[in-house]
């Protein structure tokens, strides 16, 4: 049966309670004790080491002040079990009990020794308990909630009271919640207000508790409780396996955390669990394996998504020294979301000097340097990217202003630092990656297609992957995909097309499309979108020819989605 402990008293010692008789050991944990006000009973067990199996335990409880001539508010009796155990369950109060401290007498009937539990649970009533949430209920601030609490503690069964709440000073943080809660005192909604008075006052008191607290041993305490963490909200570790920061840290890597914590700001109890979980993840990134940080950041979406865009065009030298220079960064931050940031700050750096293909060289491959020369600064410094100047771009002007405006948004590369080879052509796989990035187009996961030349790993794989899914580009008879391959213009304006199609992009027509004399060239697939282009004003010819079988340039391709997507 489940009930909700109102009022619930919780034997009030520091340590378990030990008495010796003989060989006969009693041993009840604090925490072995429940009163439950809403049907006035109450939960008992504990051990009786050396009694015989199958002997009786007699439980008698009487108010803790009792006189001689009082007699026992109730009597119970639990069979001692075989490994030493017995328990009292739903043993019934009478109602008319006064309010008060009770104690518990137990006794061996093996041998009639005893043990008196003092305070073990103390009784309010209902009325008792109306009066107490009214009063919450109908309280100006959280100061007079604080005076209720502090009044009527031991009434509350308010647990945490003693070791923690009396000792907080943020009082705003603890008590927030319970302010601007509302209560009912009504007889069928009192055991559902009390189990919310509870709740809050304990989640809101551990809360404020680390705030206060100047000892990271106390965050320890707190944290490692595994009934105060499920409490607030804490997630110690991922029950379907997943990465947890936490959960994969060493020890030691927690103290780092317990530490980071006395520097935690937060005004709602709500906001804890966030904070908890990036800090886990900046200690783990401080003293753990640096070549995590990615499963960091994964672990950590629902905080801050990552950008990998850029990280994935470099090469494994130079990802390595980033990965290295984040662990660094995280040393001195707090939050997992500055850590983030720097990583795709210092990403961006990179890929000028660095290619990865987006329009990155006249090959196809991973282009850039060989080996790893790259260190990211510790600093924040302004990108490269909005610093992008090329110096052969003199005899494409036409095209200067497109080639520098989607350079500094990262969608294409120069082949250097200062050379754009605008006159270079472009390949399959650059031209996926320049139209993923240019109009946003999301994976369609179930309709991928694996093509026998393309393997994991490759910095272009995730785009094809894009376009392949959304059936704008296709493979070829022998299940390649020929990344490498040059793009004609042909080609080139079918997948612009195709893509303006898919995002449902009307461009208005400005002209009609005109009789050149290569147009026997165009292949049946391709008219279409070559007049379509054409007619939009966004695909030139030469005035004679429109050149469907040429390849297309590093420049004509900037220009052509330049004049799709803007500035």
């Amino acid at each position: 049966m489940k009930r909700i402990a109102l009022f619930t008293a919780f034997v009030m010692l520091v340590l378990s309670i030990s008495v010796s008789a003989a060989s006969l050991d009693f041993k009840i944990d604090k925490k072995d004790i429940s009163f439950y006000a809403v049907d006035c009973s109450l939960d008992l067990k504990g051990t009786i080491k050396g009694a015989k199996s199958n002997s009786y335990v007699l439980m008698e409880i009487y108010p803790a002040e009792k006189t001689n001539d009082i007699d026992y508010a109730v009597c119970a009796v639990s069979t001692v079990t075989s490994g030493d155990g017995f328990e009292f369950s739903d043993v019934l109060l009478p109602e008319n009990m006064t309010s008060g401290s009770y104690s518990i007498l137990l006794t061996s009937m093996y041998n009639t020794k005893s043990i008196v539990i003092e305070d073990a649970f103390y009784y309010g009533g209902k009325s008792k308990a109306k009066e107490i949430i009214r009063k919450i209920d109908l309280a100006q601030s959280v100061e007079e909630i604080d005076g209720i609490i502090k009044l009527n503690h031991k009434e509350i069964g308010f647990e945490y009271f003693d070791d923690y709440y009396k000792n907080i000073t943020s009082y705003s943080t603890a008590l927030t919640d319970v302010y601007n809660e509302s209560f009912s005192d009504s007889e069928e909604k009192l055991t559902e207000n009390w189990e919310k008075l509870l709740k809050l006052l304990k989640k809101g008191t551990m809360c404020a508790s680390i705030l206060d607290t100047t000892s990271k041993d106390v965050v320890k305490k707190i944290v490692e409780n595994n009934q105060i963490s499920e409490e607030l909200g804490l997630i110690l570790e991922n029950k379907d396996g997943t990465f947890n920061a936490y959960e994969a840290s060493s020890q030691e890597t927690k103290e780092i955390l317990y530490e980071m914590m006395l520097s935690s700001q937060y005004n709602l109890p709500s906001e804890l669990p966030q904070i908890f979980k990036s800090m886990s993840a900046v200690s783990y990134l401080r003293n753990e394996r640096y070549t995590d940080a990615i499963k960091v950041f994964d672990s950590v979406s629902d905080i801050k998504t990552v950008n990998y865009a850029y990280y994935n065009l470099l090469i494994p030298t130079v990802q390595d020294n980033l990965l290295k220079a984040v662990s660094e960064k995280a040393k001195t931050v707090l939050d997992i979301k500055d850590v983030i940031s720097y990583f795709e700050e210092e990403t961006q750096k990179a890929v000028p000097i660095y290619q990865g293909g987006v329009i990155s060289g006249t090959t196809g491959g991973t282009g850039g340097t060989s080996g790893g020369g790259y260190v990211p600064s510790v600093k924040n410094e302004d990108t490269v990217l909005n610093e992008i100047t090329f110096s052969d771009l003199k005899d494409v002007k036409w095209a200067e202003q497109a080639i520098l405006t989607l350079a500094k948004k990262g969608i294409v590369n120069g082949v250097s630092q200062n050379i754009f080879a605008p006159d270079e052509y472009v390949t399959r796989a650059q031209l996926c990656k320049i139209a993923s990035l240019s109009f946003n187009l999301d994976l369609k996961e179930e309709s991928k297609i694996s093509f026998a030349d393309i393997n994991e790993g490759e910095w272009y794989k995730q785009y094809v992957d894009i376009l392949s899914s959304n059936k704008i580009v296709n493979g070829y008879e022998s299940g390649e995909f020929k990344p490498n391959a040059y793009v004609t213009r042909q080609e080139l304006s079918v997948i612009i097309d195709r893509i303006l199609k898919l995002k449902g992009i009307n461009k208005e027509k400005v002209r009609e499309f005109k009789e050149f004399n290569d147009n026997s060239l165009i292949s049946d697939y391709a008219l279409e979108s070559i007049t379509n282009l054409y007619e939009y004003g966004i695909l030139n010819g030469d005035g004679e020819n429109v050149m469907p079988l040429s390849n297309a340039t590093r420049a004509q391709t900037a220009q052509l989605v330049y004049l799709l997507i803007g500035d």
